[in-house]
């Protein structure tokens, strides 16, 4: 068969995005070896009819509310079945176009991605009915908290609800997409361990070697799943786990890369601090959390601050070491501190565990404030005196807020709008401190 550049050039780009899937247990290994051979194959990809060709392309995606551990189904109207949300391709559609389409026609909800713009997991699924054919469904996995999930298409679902990510496990498979259980073991293993590697529920820089969490491996009693002629012995990562691996799994302690930013502002000569009110805490606080696939620290460190405050932030760089000329290599701005933090259980792992907090500064344009998006968060300006008094702020905020207000004392005029001068200025107000700190030091041991 000849092919068009365009769809020669679309299949590559689909096999590209399967190849960044590490498959679960070896039934996904199998679909995703078998998928990515009908792609190279030249057969028709699309839907032309209701059953024709088959098997067709399907984009799935899955709406999670990962601070509330919940994910959505629908209620669908055709097979009678709870299902994630997802449609089939349309001719010439990249798998991350069909997302966005069918996101906006079946919930009304802007496809945000909570484990990237590639498939996180592949199935070779025989519909239920009369005509059934065979579903090639691409799994994605979109974020979106539970009140911005107000609309359903009522020609695809009679109703949808939200089941916690472990009591999906719980519900009769017969009810549900056949592979529905598979997928969450998966995603378990995503959000609380960093499994395969990639993840960035579990930090920005994901655990490398931790094994997936104990309890989200496929169960024995799965085991009849795995297609004929394929041996169980041959299950792929995360199917197994050695009593070794469960007593790491068990005593290790999971570290998390998270992003925090103060915002700043100067308004008639006088500084004051940004901090939101968290919920979980009951505490006030930078804005702040975990990354997304595919970002930097810094990245999420903006992206935070404009999904809990409503604020386009500009970041202040943190003080580094310059370039050598010729340094082929962009820098991305710096923390102002990096610190580690015992952090409880959330939603993105269920036991105590640490957060490695880079600390970011930052200006804000107030004009930008919630007027185009909803605050996730009570936001409140702080001043210098009502740092020191308010006991409804983290005493970590206080003490780092207060050292910054000594700090911001004498920034020139013109600083607040610039986020290089103002960088300048309080590197200058840290090293002159650090020095006087030193010296004192050097004072005591003498």
């Amino acid at each position: 068969m000849i092919h068009t550049q365009p769809d020669h050039d679309r299949r590559q780009r689909l096999c590209q995005d399967l190849a960044a899937i590490s498959p679960w247990d070896s039934m996904e290994a199998q679909h995703l070896e078998e998928t990515v051979a009908w792609i190279r194959s030249g057969a028709p990809l699309d839907r032309t009819a209701f059953v024709e060709p088959d098997p067709h392309l399907v984009a799935y995606f899955v709406v999670t509310d990962p601070d509330r551990e919940e994910l959505l189904l629908g209620h669908h109207v055709k097979s009678g079945l709870r299902l994630p949300a997802g449609g089939h391709a349309e001719p010439g559609e990249a798998l991350w176009q069909t997302v966005e389409r069918e996101a906006a026609e079946e919930l009304r909800l802007p496809a945000v991605p909570f484990l990237g713009r590639r498939p996180f997991f592949v199935t070779r699924t025989p519909t239920v009915g009369p005509r059934s054919h065979t579903d090639v469904s691409c799994w994605f996995v979109l974020r979106a908290r539970r009140q911005e999930v107000g609309w359903f298409d009522p020609g695809e679902y009679t109703a949808v609800e939200w089941l916690p990510w472990r009591r999906v496990l719980a519900e009769p498979v017969r009810q549900l997409d056949p592979n529905i259980h598979r997928f969450t073991r998966k995603l378990l293993a995503a959000v609380t361990t960093g499994w395969p590697r990639r993840h960035p529920a579990a930090g920005i820089l994901a655990q490398r070697d931790q094994p997936p969490a104990v309890g989200v491996y496929p169960r024995d009693d799965e085991q009849a799943e795995c297609p004929a002629g394929r041996s169980t012995s041959e299950r792929t990562r995360g199917d197994a786990v050695t009593d070794q691996q469960t007593a790491a799994a068990a005593d290790s302690t999971v570290r998390e890369v998270t992003a925090s930013t103060f915002l700043l502002r100067r308004d008639a000569g006088n500084w004051s601090v940004g901090l939101i009110w968290h919920d979980r805490l009951g505490s006030r606080m930078p804005a702040g959390g975990h990354g997304e696939v595919g970002e930097g620290v810094h990245d999420a460190a903006v992206r935070e601050v404009w999904e809990e405050t409503g604020f386009r932030a500009r970041l202040i760089p943190g003080p580094t070491a310059p370039t050598p000329a010729g340094f082929p290599h962009r820098p991305v701005p710096a923390p102002w501190w990096i610190c580690e933090g015992d952090a409880s259980p959330d939603g993105h792992t269920s036991t105590p565990h640490t957060h490695v907090d880079h600390i970011y500064l930052a200006l804000v344009d107030i004009a930008s404030a919630a007027t185009e998006r909803q605050a996730g968060h009570q936001f409140t300006w702080f001043t210098r005196s009502r740092l020191s008094s308010d006991p409804t702020v983290s005493e970590d905020s206080r003490l780092l807020a207060l050292q910054l207000m000594t700090w911001l004392d004498g920034a020139p005029a013109g600083a607040e709008d610039d986020p290089t001068q103002l960088s300048a200025h309080l590197a200058h107000q840290a090293a002159s401190g650090l020095l006087q700190a030193q010296h004192r030091q050097r004072e005591k041991s003498a």
